[in-house]
């Protein structure tokens, strides 16, 4: 149930304490943070060039590596790495130094809470950064495409900046007599345009730029051939185009026009603007919407996307017929048309919607307005050749603004208004509705009084599970593992909890209580198992909360002792960086633990900046890999071989070795070679309500 992001996190700080207290808090925060510590200006050279890294937090008055250097470096090396200062104390001086010298933004070392947030807005920039990048990568891609095809078609294209043609493909030059492009390229425009029609083409030869792009029309001209004796008339489409970064001029001379040039510029100076109201406009209705769009970046006019979804156009296609449903439609759209007043566009987008892009109003007014529509539609009976045809509008609103990116996000939002409506018209009876954002905050997705509130009912409704996943030997070793984990009963909220629930439930004192109920249920559940067999063992997890607890411990016992549990049946599972956190008071309930005769774990092992320095104050009977590790290591060599190594050193050390998560088949083998003792994850067996995994057949 938890959501976690990983970060590539490079450190550099005086004190190694510090930097693994930073990398604790991150991880205590729902992300998976694969740490590296610089410890002087070599290693961070070399570092800075390992990876791509997704944060830097660097001590701003730090002796080893001064910050210049450090900002020296990542520009020199030309690397987006953002980097978060962290300073003794709220200060100006430093603050306005820090982000003088190129860092994202400087916190206080002590305010944990707001350098969380930091982080998670940090990381969303950088994310976006690279969306950016990429796309720029995909559109230089695309140029080159462009051009390609701009080559081999039959259209007649030309590409004019600056009053030249820069571009020209062969069926464009051959039209004009030429022999092919080269010999038409980087000619003055003006040459080539009859002397008539040299004003008006003025317009398009004047520099251009971005915010006042020239619409695209099509217009019909004269063109001088390469005799520069004889005139051909053209119909072009003129519109400006994005050429290699630059604004440009495209005309575009359809292969339909060089076939017959004649009979389309009769057909061309008819009217085009008789079309049926009714007929499905795609295209011409998301270029209505995109001038929309562009049209608010440039000018600031705003606008108002409605989307009318003809309720139930299914079951009316069943009741009436394809045909009378369509007469039925036609019939409504032109109704609609005459009832939307004075509107930027309206047309029909699919089967069963139009779309009308109307002025920009305050909410009142568009609700309004989309009612009247509703209200006028609903009372309306369309009379068909075959009897009448009735219908019913649901409507989803979207401001078109400057930040709106694109057609197709504005009408999503559309539709997830009306998908809105499902859920209100219970409540508010209303038709219409204006798409509203979901704010995704970074900070946990509800208030501590809630999750207070919830876990102690589930505690007194009785609504928690326990379920076990098995731990299984790579090797024979004649154990029975199960790990017992924390669900939540099936169908207890309907409407679903925050994916960091269970994390953020556990991180208050709530979650003491949480882990005596799951414990309590485990030793209940684990007492028959260990009568079947004596080689049975339940790891159980201790949270942060519960290390703090001194009454802990004696609790546990007598819990055993009710159950018929013996201690050797138990192994105490606590996280790496809850024993980092709180080193003391996890020493003694691990040592108050082995003196009952229960086992120990460490699980999440390995992402700290030195993992192996724990191992050497204290000892564990089980060594439980974080399963980050293992994701990376099905996906990278580098990684693997990475896994190997920690594994080595850890084997050195006598400790048995645990990977988790172990989703596919492929990384058993190298998990052998590595000397693994145990594996655990969905691909052995899914967390059961029951520990039911025959270890027989292991």
């Amino acid at each position: 149930m938890e959501t976690e992001q990983n970060i590539n996190l490079l450190l550099v700080h005086d004190h190694i304490e510090e930097a693994n207290r930073v990398v604790s808090l991150l991880r205590n925060a729902n992300y998976r943070v694969d740490p590296q510590y610089a410890g002087n200006p070599t290693d961070l050279n070399k570092k800075i060039q390992e990876r791509n890294w997704d944060l830097a937090i660097v001590q701003y008055d730090c002796q080893t590596i001064p910050n210049k250097t450090l900002f020296h470096q990542i520009r020199r090396l030309n690397k987006d790495i953002p980097t978060l200062l962290t300073i003794p104390e709220l200060a100006p001086g430093p603050m306005v130094d820090g982000l003088k010298m190129g860092a994202s933004n400087v916190v206080p070392a002590d305010e944990d809470q707001l350098l969380i947030h930091i982080v998670g807005r940090i990381l969303y920039d950088l994310e976006q950064r690279r969306k950016q990048r990429y796309w720029k990568r995909r559109f230089s891609e695309s140029e080159n495409r462009f051009e390609s095809l701009i080559m081999s078609s039959q259209d007649g294209i030309a590409i004019i900046q600056e009053g030249t043609f820069v571009l020209v493909n062969d069926t464009f030059a051959k039209l004009l007599g030429y022999g092919n492009h080269e010999d038409m390229e980087l000619l003055p425009v003006v040459d080539s345009i009859a002397k008539g029609y040299q004003f008006d083409f003025k317009k398009y030869l004047k520099p251009l730029d971005f915010e006042n792009a020239i619409p695209s029309e099509n217009m019909t001209f004269e063109a001088v051939m390469a005799d520069e004796h004889s005139t051909l008339p053209i119909r072009a489409q003129i519109s400006q185009i994005d050429y290699h970064g630059e604004p440009a001029i495209q005309l575009l001379v359809g292969k339909e026009f060089i076939s017959e040039p004649a009979s389309l510029l009769v057909q061309a100076s008819e009217d085009e603007e008789s079309a049926n109201p009714g007929k499905i406009r795609l295209n011409e209705m998301l270029g209505a919407i995109n001038g929309a769009i562009t049209r608010s970046a440039k000018t600031g006019e705003d606008s108002l996307l409605y989307y009318l979804q003809i309720d139930q156009h299914g079951e009316l296609q069943k009741r009436l017929g394809i045909g009378e449903s369509e007469e039925g439609i036609q019939q409504l759209a032109r109704f609609i048309e005459q009832h939307t007043g004075d509107t930027h566009a309206f047309g029909r987008i699919r089967e069963d919607a139009f779309i009308v892009i109307g002025k920009n109003r305050d909410t009142e007014e568009s609700l309004a307005f989309s009612e009247s529509i509703i209200k006028k539609v609903e009372e309306q009976v369309f009379e068909t050749e075959e009897g009448s045809f009735s219908c019913t509008l649901s409507i989803g609103i979207t401001p078109i603004n400057e930040a709106s990116i694109s057609a197709d996000g504005c009408l999503a939002n559309s539709l997830q208004a009306i998908a809105d409506l499902g859920t209100d018209q219970g409540t508010s009876g209303l038709k219409a509705k204006f798409y509203e954002p979901v704010f995704e905050s970074s900070s946990a997705s509800m208030p501590n009084n809630e999750l207070v509130a919830i876990g102690k009912q589930l505690i007194s409704n009785n609504l928690i599970d326990v379920a076990y996943q098995p731990i299984v030997g790579l090797k024979s070793s004649g154990l029975e593992l199960y790990e017992s984990r924390m669900t939540i009963k099936p169908g207890t909220f309907k409407d679903g909890l925050p994916s960091d629930f269970i994390s953020s439930i556990f991180a208050l004192d709530i979650g003491k209580e949480l882990d005596r109920c799951v414990i309590a249920q485990a030793l209940k559940d684990l007492a028959p198992k260990c009568q079947a067999s004596a080689d049975i063992k339940l790891f159980v997890n201790i949270n942060d909360g519960t290390i703090l607890d001194e009454t802990f411990l004696p609790w546990f016992k007598r819990q055993l002792q009710d159950n018929h549990v013996a201690p050797s049946h138990i192994v105490i599972q606590l996280r790496e960086t809850d024993l980092s956190k709180h080193f003391a008071k996890a020493a003694a309930l691990l040592a108050g633990a082995r003196n009952m005769g229960a086992e120990t774990c460490i699980s999440h092992f390995g992402l700290a900046i030195n993992p192996m320095a724990i191992l050497n104050k204290l000892r564990f009977h089980y060594v439980k890999m974080d399963h980050y590790l293992a994701e990376k290591a099905q996906k990278s060599q580098d990684s693997m071989a990475s896994l190997k190594e920690l594994m080595g050193q850890l084997k050195s050390e006598g400790q048995r070795v645990i990977v988790p998560h172990i989703e596919t088949a492929s990384i058993i083998p190298a998990l052998w070679q590595a000397d693994v003792d145990f594996l655990q994850g969905n691909y052995i067996q899914q967390p059961q309500l029951e520990m039911n995994f025959d270890f027989s057949a292991d």
